[in-house]
């Protein structure tokens, strides 16, 4: 279990640190990446999902355990999800439980930043965009601040470009009804409405990568296997 959860300071020197160029999810399930090359491959570690909610906000902790090699770039990705129904207003009164459940993972010397995942509705945006603010005003200056967003957001509109982040990671997978869509403007034109040099990806989906792109978050809903890390890493961003 050498390497469980090992401690590392992030940007020790003050200096922030950018992700490298392959970032892998770790989702709620137990993963082994230990043998990760940490020149070139980071981990993005589901450490908590919060759900909110007109009775208040449910966290649920990360449980699965993970092991990666010491000195290993990681990203603290929290989940968020909202339940059908609840208002802006009642969004707006979570905002202070939401940031006590992020705050925590602002001082975690384990982390070389923190990242938000939140498929925010049309309703739900004007609460994104507070919470990102408030959370940038907490935010240590060696800290990296990402947030993923869907594939619309970055093809057509880029409603969320005004977030102080350091990235927007739009994830070109299990992409529903705006798949095909998406598919033929990336085929078509590689550029892209939201200014972002990073690519969210499934290997066991081909999607044309956008222009620009260098760097690549991998997602996959079964455990991480050294074959398939081995065959993301050979994907050249």
């Amino acid at each position: 279990m050498l390497g469980l959860f090992l401690f590392f300071l992030a940007g020790s020197d003050g200096t922030k640190i950018a992700p490298p160029a392959h970032m892998f999810w770790a989702w709620e399930k137990p993963e082994d990446l230990y043998s990760l090359p940490i020149d070139k491959a980071g981990i993005a570690l589901l450490v908590q999902t919060l759900r909110l909610s007109e009775k208040g906000v449910m966290a649920l902790k990360r449980r699965q355990k993970i092991q990666y090699p010491p000195g290993v770039y990681m990203l603290a990705t929290t989940r968020i999800e909202v339940n059908p129904g609840t208002t802006p207003e009642q969004l707006n009164s979570l905002m202070p439980t939401v940031l006590n459940h992020l705050r925590p993972f602002l001082k975690d010397p384990r982390f070389n930043g923190i990242q938000i995942d939140f498929d925010a509705t049309v309703s739900q945006r004007a609460f994104y965009r507070k919470l990102v603010q408030a959370v940038h005003m907490e935010m240590p200056s060696d800290l990296w601040f990402s947030v993923t967003c869907l594939a619309s957001w970055a093809v057509s509109d880029a409603w969320l470009a005004d977030f102080p982040v350091d990235e927007w990671v739009p994830m070109y997978f299990q992409m529903g009804l705006d798949g095909p869509t998406i598919q033929r403007h990336l085929k078509k034109d590689k550029r892209l409405r939201l200014s972002t040099h990073s690519a969210g990806l499934d290997p066991n989906e081909k999607v044309p990568l956008p222009a620009s792109i260098d760097r690549i978050y991998w997602f996959q809903r079964p455990t991480w296997t050294e074959d398939t890390v081995q065959n993301c890493l050979k994907v050249v961003p």
